[in-house]
C-alpha cells in the first residue's frame, strides 16, 4: 500500500505541474500575437491551441509534446520509468527528456538561460531567488501565480492558502511565484523547496 501511494502521489504532482506549466505555456502564446478567446481555463480549440482543463484526465484533448530539462542521477532513464509513461498516456503530453549530470547540471542551466535554447519547464533546478528574479524580469521564466490561483492547481493553492509562510518564501521580490516548490507534509512539519520551474 505504501508503494501505491507513493507511486499516486508522484503521478497527482507531476499531473499539476504539467497543468500550471502548460497553462502558462499556453497564455505565453496568446500574449504573443493571438487575441485568445478568453474563458475559463484555456478555451483554445478557435485558435489552433489545445484546450486545457484544470481537472480531470486527459489535461490537454490533443496530443503535445513538452520538453524537460532535469539533473540525472544516474538511477534510470526517465523514458522508460512506468510512473511518467502512465502520466503521458493519461494526460496526453508526451515529454522529451534533456537530462543532465549532476556534476554539471548548473553549469548547463547557465548555458541555457544565456543561450536562450530554453525547455518548456526544468525540474528539480535549484533556481536561487537571485536566478528566478534575473531570468523572470527578462522574461524567461513565466509568473505562476495566476495559474495557481486561477484553478489550475487547486490543492496547491489550498495548502498555500493555510501556510501562508510557504507562498511568502517561495514569492521573489518582484511578487511573483516562477518555481514550484517541493512541500513535504509528513508529520514533522512542513519543509518547502523549489523545484519545478516554468519556461516561457
Amino acid at each position: 500500500m505504501g508503494k501505491w501511494t507513493r507511486t499516486r502521489r508522484t503521478l497527482l504532482a507531476f499531473g499539476l505541474a504539467v497543468a500550471v506549466l502548460l497553462g502558462g505555456c499556453m497564455s505565453s502564446n496568446k500574449n504573443a500575437g493571438d487575441s485568445g478567446s478568453g474563458g475559463n481555463g484555456g478555451d483554445g480549440g478557435s485558435s489552433g491551441q489545445p484546450v486545457v482543463r484544470k481537472e480531470g484526465f486527459p489535461i490537454v484533448d490533443t496530443p503535445i509534446t513538452l520538453t524537460v530539462m532535469s539533473q540525472d542521477v544516474g538511477m534510470a532513464d526517465w523514458k522508460d520509468m512506468p510512473t511518467l509513461q502512465e502520466m503521458e498516456k493519461l494526460t496526453n503530453i508526451k515529454l522529451k527528456y534533456e537530462l543532465v549530470p549532476m556534476d554539471s547540471f548548473a553549469t548547463k542551466k547557465n548555458l541555457v538561460f544565456a543561450g536562450g535554447d530554453l525547455p518548456d519547464f526544468l525540474y528539480a533546478a535549484d533556481l536561487t531567488p537571485a536566478e528566478q528574479v534575473t531570468y523572470g524580469s527578462q522574461g524567461a521564466l513565466i509568473p505562476l501565480e495566476p495559474y495557481i490561483d486561477g484553478g489550475y492547481a487547486p490543492n496547491l493553492k489550498k495548502i498555500l492558502d493555510e501556510h501562508p509562510d510557504i507562498r511568502r518564501n517561495i514569492t521573489t521580490p518582484d511578487g511573483h511565484i516562477y518555481a514550484l516548490p517541493f512541500i513535504d507534509r509528513a508529520p514533522s512539519g512542513i519543509a518547502d523547496r523549489c523545484g519545478t520551474t516554468a519556461i516561457s
